[in-house]
């Protein structure tokens, strides 16, 4: 049993491609846990539990953590989504980055693999610039102009 699993092992890691592959999905998967697993938890703001626990228990974390009465502001839906948004096309220059790398490890001194792996690493650098761009500008119009014209920030 246990030479079965150091063979299963090494045989992924002496395939490249093999290995490559299950990195880049072991690294999606766990990107993506962070869009099912609750973000409700702000430990900048929050009080103890044991404060919390004698002002009115358990009931009380809870529904300030997941109560759904409340209707969200359509702009905090747009804020989130677009948030959503960037932390993909992030997950998709990390991915670029990791390619664009492995391509260039593996061109054996191939000039032409090398100068093409360059340049996708130029244009995932690119494009991340982009999406910090785009980012920065959001945050601005969101907050900075929202504040502007009516002085409140949510």
């Amino acid at each position: 049993m246990k030479k079965d699993i150091v063979n299963k092992s090494l045989f992924i890691l002496s395939n490249p491609r093999k290995f490559l592959t299950s990195a880049i999905l072991f690294i999606f998967i766990v990107s993506a846990m962070q869009f099912i697993l609750p973000q409700n938890i702000n430990f900048a703001h929050a009080d103890s539990l044991w404060d919390t626990a004698k002002e009115g228990g358990v009931e009380k974390i809870g529904t300030e953590a997941y109560d759904t009465t409340i209707s969200k502001d359509p702009r905090d839906i747009v804020i989130d989504v677009i948030k959503i948004f960037l932390t993909f096309l992030s997950i998709i220059f990390i991915v670029l980055i990791m390619l664009a790398g492995y391509k260039w490890m593996t061109s054996q001194g191939n000039q032409d693999k090398v100068d093409e792996a360059k340049k996708e690493i130029t244009r995932a650098i690119i494009g991340l610039g982009i999406i910090i761009a785009v980012y920065a500008i959001t945050d601005f119009v969101f907050t900075d102009v929202r504040k502007a014209i009516t002085d409140d920030v949510w």
